[in-house]
C-alpha cells in the first residue's frame, strides 16, 4: 500500500500554489492572446468580405453606370447620324432644285436665242431667197 508522509501534502501543496499561479501567470494570458487573436482574424476576415461586397457593388453599378453612358452615346450618336442625313439630304434637294432651275433656264435662254436666230434668219432667208431669185433670174437674161 501507499503511504502518505508528511513531504507528500508539502509537494501536494506546492503542485496546487504552482498550478493556481501558472494557471494566472501564464496559462490565462496566452488563452486570452490567442482568443483575442482569433476575435481580430475574424473581424479582418469580416471586414475583406465587406469590402469584396463593396466593391463587388460599387463594379455593378460602375458596369449600370457605363452601360447606360454607352447607350446614351449610341442615341446620341444615331440621334446626330439621322440629323447629317436629313442635313444632307436637304443640302442635296437644294442643290438638285439649284442645278434644275439653272438647266431649265439655261434651255428657256437656249429656245429664246434659237428663236432669235430662227426669226433672223427668216429675214435673212427671205433676203437671201430674194438674192438667189435675182441672180437666176438674172442669169436667164443673159
Amino acid at each position: 500500500m501507499v503511504e502518505f508522509t508528511g513531504w507528500f501534502f508539502v509537494l501536494l501543496g506546492n503542485f496546487l500554489v504552482l498550478l493556481f499561479v501558472l494557471d494566472e501567470l501564464l496559462y490565462k494570458p496566452v488563452i486570452n492572446m490567442l482568443i483575442e487573436r482569433d476575435r481580430v482574424k475574424l473581424n479582418s476576415l469580416r471586414e475583406a468580405r465587406d469590402l469584396l461586397a463593396k466593391k463587388d457593388a460599387a463594379f455593378e453599378s460602375f458596369k449600370k453606370d457605363l452601360a447606360a453612358a454607352h447607350e446614351q452615346a449610341r442615341k446620341e450618336y444615331m440621334r446626330l447620324k439621322e440629323e447629317g442625313i436629313s442635313k444632307r439630304k436637304e443640302i442635296v434637294g437644294k442643290a438638285q432644285e439649284e442645278a434644275i432651275k439653272k438647266f431649265s433656264e439655261a434651255i428657256k435662254e437656249i429656245a429664246s436665242e434659237i428663236e432669235k436666230v430662227r426669226s433672223s434668219l427668216k429675214t435673212e432667208i427671205s433676203l437671201y431667197a430674194d438674192i438667189i431669185i435675182e441672180r437666176l433670174v438674172y442669169e436667164r437674161k443673159n
